[in-house]
């Protein structure tokens, strides 16, 4: 099985694109405003702000040419699989969900460290997080990682995709997660 590992904020929904898009403020907050009526019509408490179309483009295609399946690494987990299902169908992301990561100190570090207090003021660092979901998933062949921050594994440098938040997942990075996905 392939797997990406899919941040959100600053990959397909992005603060650098109100720049590019909106050329005055009120356009952007009358959009933004009717996209999250629309989206709570249908259940979704929190949509894209600003969703990057040309970004959610190059994911599709990059779903579609490797068959690879989504886990969602972004701060945006915690909600449920059905549930980011149904923010990425709404946002027109075309995928199968079929987890996310972590982010609890304790199901994570139980078997490696001791666990002292200031271990838990702390997040865990993204790569760990992608690495504990890999060793609960034996069955994943290959993955790579879509994120706009830099807090993975040395290990995974080979799987990470850097994606620049000023511009969201462009051609570049396509190219880049494909080749790693289709080794």
């Amino acid at each position: 099985m392939k797997v990406i590992f899919l941040d959100i904020d600053g990959v397909l929904n992005g603060s650098q694109n109100y720049i590019k898009m909106w050329k005055d403020q009120k356009d952007w907050l009358k959009f933004s405003k009717q996209h999250q009526k629309e989206a709570e019509e249908i259940g979704i408490t929190m949509a894209f702000h600003m969703p990057i179309q040309f970004a959610i483009g190059w994911l599709n295609d990059l779903v579609e040419e490797t068959g690879a399946k989504v886990v969602i690494s972004s701060t945006w987990r915690g909600r449920g699989v059905e549930y980011m299902q149904k923010v990425l169908d709404f946002e027109g992301v075309v995928c199968e969900v079929i987890g996310e990561t972590i982010n609890n100190h304790k199901q994570i570090y139980e078997d490696r460290v001791p666990l002292y207090s200031w271990h838990y003021d702390r997040d865990v660092m993204r790569g760990e997080q992608i690495k504990h979901w890999l060793e609960q998933h034996p069955e994943v062949e290959k993955y790579v990682i879509l994120d706009d921050d830099s807090d993975m594994l040395y290990e995974q440098e080979d799987n990470f995709v850097h994606v620049s938040n000023e511009h969201g997942f462009s051609r570049l990075d396509f190219t880049k997660a494909k080749a790693i996905l289709m080794i």
